[in-house]
């Protein structure tokens, strides 16, 4: 009956090393039909059982996994023939063969000694490595006199040359042709001979560049240093074409010898005569009662100072205050009577200093002459303007008025051209008015 357990514990363990691994090691078996307990030592090749089956003493069975070495297999003999399985050490038949491909078993032969941790070189293509320890610069050969390779010593000026096969072989010249005292080679040949020998300069002469001086000699050292310069002096070439750079006194260097001047914006502190983005002011002076002229020529008959076309002129207070002397225009198509321009040339809060008139192009129609006003006075500026082309006129009749007809402007308002009789079907007329416009202080 033991037997019969036996066999059940074993189906049973087999069973669970097939399954989950995380189970405890050993099984239970209860509540078989008949008594039975194990005989006394009945064990598994790999576990203990105990147990018993009659009612009373009835307990579980157990079987229990024996204690073993660390490092043992539960397996068959290791000559590899047919046996029973036991707890065992690995052995070398265990493992397969290593190969280039794979891990596996390693034999330390031919060329390899020592042990698997520790393995040594002893031999080299078959041959065997000689213990002897070598010096410095010894050189490994085989003698076939021990039939071993041995570190050996080599004479080199004692000796003819050093064997090898002929197309590596190094012949060495045992008193290799050297240059003389006070000589020096140009270079040395595979035997040690010299290629050629020449005479070492004792001094060497340097000649630097106008900007250097230099100092030393070549037995110590040679030191290059910048010569003195006078002041505000720079190195360029300032010729206008391709040379070495010289020392150009300030004095020699030429505004327009700089690229670059016109592009970008670099130099804020000075006015940009094409205009700068954002604007920019001109001040005359840093302290009271300096100012800032502006003239048209050092000529004694200048030109006068001009505000540029479409621009106006503006005095301004420290605290906000404008003074404006304006301009405004209007190229106006004369074509009916009476005919307003279509901006508001006469700006409010102004003096109206002026209206002058050109007829551009001669008026087609009926008008005789026209006079030159605003919607509320038709002849405020001028009247009896005639209508053939380049006829100019100065409006000015207003200076010397009072009232809506006089200079002062309060509010916005249109030049109107009026035909003193007949209507105009076609034809230009310039018009421009000078103006002085006055706004409040902002603080």
């Amino acid at each position: 009956m033991a037997r019969k357990i036996q066999h059940l514990l074993a189906g049973a363990l087999l069973f669970l090393a097939g399954g989950a691994a995380a189970q405890t090691p050993g099984i239970k078996i209860r509540d078989l039909p008949v008594c039975t307990s194990p005989a006394a030592g009945d064990k598994l090749a790999i576990a203990t059982v105990g147990g018993s089956t009659c009612a009373a003493s009835r307990s579980d069975f157990v079987s229990t996994v024996l204690s073993e070495p660390q490092g043992y297999v539960f397996a068959g003999p290791c000559a590899g023939g047919a046996g029973t399985a036991l707890w065992r050490a690995l052995c070398a038949a265990d493992l397969p063969a290593a190969t280039t491909g794979a891990a596996g078993a390693v034999k330390l032969a031919r060329d390899l000694g020592g042990t698997g941790p520790l393995p040594n070189v002893v031999g080299l293509q078959g041959r065997d490595m000689d213990s002897a320890a070598p010096s410095n610069l010894w050189l490994l050969q085989y003698l076939t006199s021990t039939s071993k390779w041995t570190p050996v010593a080599v004479n080199y000026a004692g000796s003819a040359s050093i064997g090898g096969p002929a197309a590596t072989a190094l012949a060495l010249n045992a008193t290799p042709s050297l240059c003389g005292a006070g000589l020096s080679p140009l270079g040395i040949l595979a035997n040690g001979n010299a290629t050629g020998c020449f005479t070492p300069a004792t001094s060497v002469t340097f000649t630097p560049a106008s900007l250097f001086s230099v100092s030393g000699s070549p037995g110590a050292s040679i030191t290059e240093s910048w010569q003195a310069l006078a002041a505000n002096t720079i190195v360029a070439n300032n010729t206008g074409g391709s040379a070495a750079p010289t020392a150009v006194p300030q004095s020699s260097i030429l505004h327009n010898s700089f690229g670059g001047l016109t592009t970008g914006d670099p130099h804020t502190q000075y006015p940009l005569l094409n205009g700068r983005s954002g604007g920019q002011a001109l001040t005359g002076g840093i302290n009271a009662s300096e100012f800032l002229a502006l003239k048209g020529s050092s000529n004694a008959a200048s030109g006068g100072v001009f505000v540029w076309q479409g621009d106006n002129f503006t005095v301004q207070s420290s605290n906000g205050a404008n003074w404006t002397h304006g301009q405004a225009s209007e190229l106006l198509t004369f074509n009916a009577t009476p005919k307003d321009t279509t901006a508001s040339l006469l700006p409010a809060n102004a003096v109206i200093r002026a209206v002058v008139i050109r007829v551009v192009s001669s008026l087609a129609g009926s008008c005789s002459a026209f006079s030159v006003g605003d919607p509320t006075t038709a002849a405020r500026f001028a009247a009896g303007v005639a209508t053939t082309s380049g006829t100019t006129t100065s409006g000015l009749t207003h200076v010397d008025q009072t009232g809506a007809a006089g200079p002062k402007q309060a509010t916005a308002a249109t030049v109107r051209l009026t035909c003193a009789s007949g209507t105009p079907s076609g034809g230009t007329v310039r018009i421009t008015v000078y103006y002085d416009q006055f706004t409040a202080p902002t603080s």
